[in-house]
């Protein structure tokens, strides 16, 4: 963008949407920079009920300068005898996220919110190599992995139901699944990831909730009989 500025005489900011990477990339080790290192962004949002343990509905943008903050956005009032600057969407919003969210930031700090990113990404690799181990009868896998895999990301794991194997299973098969298992999990049905599950590993889902997840309740909600496990039991 530095290129393209300078080349074309631009002045293009990049505003960068870390809906849930906002809260694991900052405690990650070796990931580039993304965040307000680079001069061309300008902003960046995050969602602090997802990845940064607050409470439903908490959202975060952070401007880089005062003056990128457009009057559309904030919005001078009067209220209780003095100015004051509303950035929510309706001026009175519920200040619960806010107060969640900052006694997280104190509990935790950055060692707590590091150690729970590694926890996260640790128990995603285990989750994954327990759904890759689940093979059908002829010895093939059942789920194709469909995320970077060992690669370092964010704490998700996605698969599909294996096309090779050509099962009959639909997609209210995979909303049975979802309606029976304890997970935070989301279903795509559209092409080409029809047939897809993408799981989000939240804080409080450790190893043990996953072994059991993937090896008996997940497995055992699928309308399946030829169905077995290797390599976990």
């Amino acid at each position: 963008m530095t290129e393209i500025n300078q080349e074309k005489g631009y002045q293009v900011g990049i505003h960068v949407d870390a809906a849930s990477g906002g809260f694991v990339a900052p405690f990650q080790d070796d990931v580039p920079a993304w965040d307000f290192r680079l001069k061309n962004v300008l902003t960046i949002s995050s969602s602090g009920h997802k990845f940064g343990e607050s409470s439903c509905g908490t959202g975060w943008v952070v401007f880089r300068h005062r003056h990128d903050l457009s009057e559309h956005i904030e919005v001078e009032v009067t209220y209780l005898g003095g100015i004051s600057y509303s950035m929510t969407l309706n001026f009175s919003r519920p200040a619960t996220g806010i107060y969640v969210q900052a006694y997280k930031f104190l509990r935790m700090g950055m060692l707590g919110y590091k150690q729970k990113v590694k926890n996260q990404l640790d128990t995603t690799a285990y989750f994954r190599e327990k759904m890759r181990d689940i093979k059908w009868s002829n010895g093939k896998p059942f789920f194709q992995i469909c995320d970077p895999d060992d690669e370092p990301g964010l704490p998700v794991f996605a698969c599909r139901v294996n096309p090779a194997l050509d099962l009959e299973i639909d997609d209210f098969s995979i909303q049975h699944v979802s309606t029976n298992v304890d997970a935070l999990f989301i279903y795509f049905s559209f092409e080409p990831l029809r047939l897809s599950l993408i799981f989000l590993i939240q804080y409080s889902f450790v190893a043990s909730v996953c072994y059991n997840l993937s090896l008996s309740r997940f497995i055992g909600n699928f309308p399946l009989h030829r169905l077995y496990t290797i390599g976990g039991g």
